[in-house]
């Protein structure tokens, strides 16, 4: 399992744009799919992702 969890992290980290616009894409859709009630703790979840991928993200302060 540890070399599977490496290899994911190693394609996320190399793939950091592509990851982050099916992340954001993801949470678009699903704030269309719920009207937007739950808006606020989408994007707070689609943010908390986007900073846990890839290397150039941990390096940005948001």
């Amino acid at each position: 399992m540890k070399k599977f969890m490496d290899q994911a992290r190693e394609y996320v980290e190399k793939q950091d744009e592509q990851v982050d616009r099916s992340i954001e894409k993801a949470g678009d859709m699903l704030n269309e799919r719920t009207g937007g009630r739950y808006k606020e703790h989408v994007d707070r979840g689609v943010d908390m992702m986007r900073s846990r991928t890839g290397e150039s993200d941990r390096d940005q302060k948001r």
